[in-house]
């Protein structure tokens, strides 16, 4: 399964030397080491433009979803010569895709071109083959040639050493391109040179691909097996290249190849700058069968004929982040408790409900965090004014409070027993019985995002709940009562299977139906008027008819309940809209309208926002894994991401833009208000210093602070709130200092 849009790649190879970095996807990149543009090695003296000739291998993809079509194919290892100039790039190894289902793709067909290509880093000339043939799925085993490289580094003397996989060996060529020696090692699927002593460090381990299979199928029809453990081989310089040591690296083996990526599951890399030379080992995430820790770099030295473990990164990640396992999706989601002001982050790992059973609870004053365990797995969270948990599963709402440090119910009045309640497909997720939880007409859709859950601080919960099936022949008002079993009424171009409901702090429903036709939603919030504040993922339609620029962008909005609907210009919908087509443009587009929507009634709309791939009708159709949420807090001021300029909007009760927080940077970027908490060198940014890369989820302290989850920086940012004036007035009858009897 392979979910392209959540999954696309940025550079696949980088190599460094001589001052400078080649960094290349489907273009090459030429940076400095200190992060400029360099000058060329023929003395050009006004240096080189950032992006160079196209080095991706253009090809024509023979899979079932894409076939026919041009695809691009990246190198996937890279090797820069010893005067920096000459860059040699080769593993250009790829796969087909088929259409699993609406969204997800699976892999098939993995193939390569068993070439090697080279790149003058002082020219925007395109690249030349070097070594072997760019031949399609090419199996030559000459002299010269090569079966799918996947590897390649150049020594000292500018000779250039390649991994020839299939050949299980290693093929060196002058810089002039003329074979100088073959060495022989068992699948090499990753090299280094030890820049001072010139040994080449071999490493070998299981690699998917076709030419592979192939030969292992042979082999199983003679019921034999190819058995390629981990390894590491040191040989000595091209003068004398004899195995100098073997010995077992510390990965699970044999391998295959895993989940939807293209290009070996491990990474290792050679610090030959040390003494004795470090190995550093990791590897890619993957679902199933693999430690998460390992996801972690470790370090090596060769030491008495084994690799001794000298460094590992996991204690520390334990020790300052508290969990080694990343949030799967990048779903790290932020909350705050209005009663204390902590800061609440629920991650989600499961394998793809996008729930979690415990919360990292954090300080914000001292940084102090601890756990947290929920009663069941639960898909969203939200707090009442005094504190209270609210979780929610795809049918039911329930109540809790802290005691000491654990959860205890607080049964809603009109709430309902339940055995088993939890929010996970698996039979290992955490589940709980409860007392008076309320039920909902809903269940859990295909993507596992259930839309939305907040409590206003008059204690009203308002709630996004999945209810297909709905009945297209009841054309009625909305029958009162309570909300299972629920089925709304249907009235010409409304889209289905999605509402929102209010609930009283009893439990009862308040508000069946609070936005009729809405569909799924990305976060919701209600004040203490009861209005509702929506995140819809669909595109704003501007002024001149065509939408926001942005596909995947989302639009936030504000409607007093019950006093909206949505209409979708679609034939497609239950009921089509014909003659009751709305006056005027649509306001929204998205698939999940199957097109151009109105949002009739309501009191705003801000676009440009936030970011829901799915329906975007390209890479295989989007996925919904990963998104972004909006928040309120209690002055009904809204804070929603927009990942498109780096920044977070803050919003006023009338949709007006008060102010943006943020820019684009790094973790490195900005000088933050607590010393203690910056980046070494870290550099100011200016402006309010809160450097953003990719900001998803939010949450605020209500006129203290701003929680960002920035997942491509990889922390939660927490941003100090304040007015532009801020001025004390005394009160009338009360003491200085706010004394009293």
């Amino acid at each position: 399964d392979y979910h392209r849009i959540m999954d696309g790649e940025a550079a696949t190879v980088m190599a460094v030397r001589n001052g400078r970095i080649a960094l290349a996807y489907w273009k090459l990149n030429r940076l400095g080491t200190d992060g400029t543009t360099p000058g060329g090695t023929s003395g050009q003296a006004d240096g080189l433009t950032l992006t160079g000739p196209t080095v991706a291998l253009a090809t024509v993809d023979r899979g079932s979803l894409h076939r026919g079509k041009t695809v691009y194919i990246p190198p996937r290892a890279a090797g820069l010569g010893p005067g920096g100039r000459w860059l040699y790039l080769t593993g250009y190894v790829f796969n087909q895709r088929y259409k699993a289902s609406a969204d997800i793709q699976g892999i098939q067909k993995f193939e390569s071109y068993p070439g090697v290509y080279r790149v003058d880093m002082d020219s925007d000339d395109p690249p030349k083959v070097f070594a072997g043939v760019m031949k399609r799925g090419g199996t030559d085993t000459g002299p010269a040639r090569l079966k799918t490289p996947v590897s390649v580094d150049c020594d000292s003397a500018g000779r250039v050493y390649v991994a020839d996989y299939l050949n299980d060996r290693l093929q060196v060529f002058s810089p002039r391109a003329k074979l100088l020696k073959s060495i022989p090692v068992a699948k090499p699927i990753d090299l280094a040179i030890h820049h001072r002593t010139g040994e080449i460090y071999v490493f070998s381990w299981y690699f998917r691909n076709a030419n592979l299979s192939r030969l292992q199928e042979s082999l199983s029809k003679k019921r034999q097996r190819m058995e390629v453990a981990p390894k590491m081989v040191r040989l000595g310089p091209f003068a004398d290249p004899k195995v100098r040591s073997t010995m077992a690296l510390p990965l699970p083996g044999p391998h295959w190849g895993e989940f939807g990526h293209q290009g070996e599951f491990f990474d290792v890399a050679l610090d030959s700058w040390t003494d004795p030379a470090r190995i550093w080992i990791t590897s890619r995430d993957r679902w199933r069968g693999w430690d998460p820790a390992g996801m972690l770099p470790r370090v090596y030295v060769e030491r008495g004929g084994k690799l001794e473990l000298v460094r590992s990164f996991i204690g520390d990640v334990v020790k300052r982040v508290g969990r080694v396992v990343p949030p799967r999706h990048g779903r790290c989601r932020t909350y705050v408790n209005p009663a204390d002001g902590k800061l609440y982050v629920g991650e989600s790992h499961t394998l793809n409900a996008k729930s979690f059973d415990d919360l990292v609870q954090i300080d914000p004053k001292t940084g102090r965090h601890r756990f947290v365990q929920l009663p069941f797995h639960s898909e969203d969270l939200a707090f009442d004014v005094t504190g209270r948990f609210y979780l929610r599963t795809e049918n039911m709402v329930t109540r809790y409070r802290m005691v000491g440090p654990k959860l205890r119910e607080v049964p809603f009045d009109y709430g309902a027993e339940a055995d088993r309640v939890g929010y996970s497909p698996h039979s290992s997720g955490r589940f709980a019985k409860v007392v008076g939880g309320v039920e909902l007409p809903s269940v859990k859709p295909g993507y596992w995002i259930m839309g939305g859950l907040a409590v206003s601080p008059t204690g009203l919960v308002a709630v996004a709940c999945h209810n297909p099936g709905t009945d297209p022949s009841r054309r009625g008002e909305v029958v009162p009562g309570g909300a299972k079993g629920y089925k709304p009424r249907i009235y010409p171009g409304r889209p289905v299977d999605w509402e929102v409901h209010i609930l009283d702090k009893h439990g009862r429903m308040l508000h069946a139906d609070a936005i009729p036709g809405s569909r799924q939603l990305f976060g919701i919030g209600i004040d203490r008027d009861g209005d509702l504040y929506c995140m819809t993922p669909a595109r704003r339609m501007l002024p001149d008819g065509k939408p926001y620029l942005n596909d995947a962008s989302c639009a936030v909005f504000k409607v007093k309940s019950q006093a909206a609907k949505f209409v979708a210009a679609s034939a497609k919908m239950p009921v089509p809209v014909g003659k009751a087509r709305p006056d005027g443009p649509p306001h929204i587009q998205r698939g999940l309208y199957a097109g151009k929507a109105w949002m009739l009634g309501i009191e705003w709309l801000y676009g440009g926002v936030g970011n829901a791939a799915k329906y975007v009708g390209r890479a295989g159709g989007g996925c919904w894994c990963q998104y972004a949420q909006m928040t309120l807090d209690l002055f009904a001021r809204t804070f929603v991401p927009e990942p498109d300029i780096y920044s977070v909007a803050v919003l006023d009760k009338a949709g007006n833009l008060i102010t943006r927080i943020g820019r684009y940077g790094n973790p490195d970027d900005g000088l933050p208000l607590r010393k203690l908490t910056a980046w070494p060198n870290a550099r100011s940014i200016g402006g309010d210093e809160v450097a953003l890369f990719n900001p998803q989820h939010v949450a605020t302290d209500t006129d203290h602070r701003l929680f960002i989850s920035d997942i491509a920086n990889g922390r939660i940012v927490s941003v100090k709130l304040g007015y532009h004036v801020t001025e004390k007035v005394p009160l009338a009858g009360v003491p200085k200092g706010g004394g009293g009897s």
